[in-house]
């Protein structure tokens, strides 16, 4: 009986091992008209496409170990290329964006062909083990143009703005050398930096002063600063379901998800911003 007992542990055990271990096989589905690949190694399913555009990847974990997946995004069109997408995790499990941690937002970057841009998912272990879940969606992938330029404005009595570490006025074009230029905004004594905006689209490219920004064509680009006597901006937002890994208790809404909403565009007419968030379906609410 005891011999037995043993046995029996000792299949368990390469079970759950290899309930772990055995996902390595790296799959790929196109996306984006075949500009876009997406590639997942040691998955526990995925990447899958959805009706809808979207990919996912799932990572189980188990007792004994969490698991890891390598998510590989490549630019498999014929040129530079900017490429976009958002990505969302859910379930039980951690997610990381190259070497940041995630939970959820948006990639945006300037990939050379063949380039590529990593993500890894893992699953939950121990008693509270599960399954991670990340969908990735609306990809975009611009070619980027070889007249590609940034006509950069913004209230220079509110701040200023450097290109490559050269001071640049509100008006300049800036030419972006492989679709980026390296941008840094300094708002004034009293004021306060927004974000780096498409000014055609009013999309946010990016909300740290110091930024990257993805130009992949002719376009616009303003650095919103405010101060006393401003006028209001307004952001658009999604409500972004945070789920908290980890949890010793079962799944419940309100113990293990919390709600945070991220500005994707920012307007300075509140009938713009209404109107977009009304024809959106994506869009949850306006953050004023």
């Amino acid at each position: 009986m005891k011999h037995r007992v043993t046995r029996l542990l000792s299949l368990l055990t390469v079970a759950l091992l290899l309930s772990v271990a055995m996902p390595v096989m790296a799959l790929a589905v196109e996306v984006s008209d075949g500009n876009i690949s997406v590639t997942a190694s040691s998955a526990s399913s995925g990447p899958t496409a959805n009706n809808d555009g979207s990919v996912t990847i799932t990572r189980k974990g188990s007792l004994l170990g969490a698991g890891n997946a390598t998510i590989t995004i490549t630019n498999s069109g014929d040129s530079t290329a900017k490429i976009q997408f958002d990505y969302a995790l859910t379930g039980k499990g951690t997610a990381k964006l190259g070497e940041a941690a995630v939970q959820s937002g948006t990639y945006s970057g300037t990939l050379e062909q063949g380039g590529t841009v990593t993500m890894n998912l893992t699953g939950t272990a121990g008693l509270s083990a599960g399954t991670g879940t990340l969908t990735l969606s609306n990809f975009q992938w611009t070619a980027v143009s070889e007249s590609a330029a940034a006509v950069v404005t913004f209230d220079s009595a509110k701040g200023s703005v450097t290109v490559g570490g050269a001071s640049v006025s509100s008006g300049d074009s800036i030419p972006a050398t492989g679709g980026q230029i390296a941008a840094v905004a300094a708002p004034a004594s009293g004021c306060s930096f927004l974000g780096w905006v498409n000014k055609t689209t009013r999309e946010v490219m990016s909300a740290a002063a110091s930024a990257t920004l993805s130009v992949p064509q002719a376009m616009e680009v303003e650095a919103v600063f405010v101060g006393s006597g401003s006028k209001p901006y307004f952001g658009v937002g999604k409500q972004v379901t945070v789920v908290v890994p980890g949890q010793l208790v079962p799944y419940k809404p309100d113990v293990n998800t919390y709600y945070v909403p991220t500005v994707t565009r920012l307007y300075d007419d509140l009938s713009e911003a209404a109107a977009y968030a009304e024809e959106s379906t994506d869009q949850k609410h306006i953050v004023l």
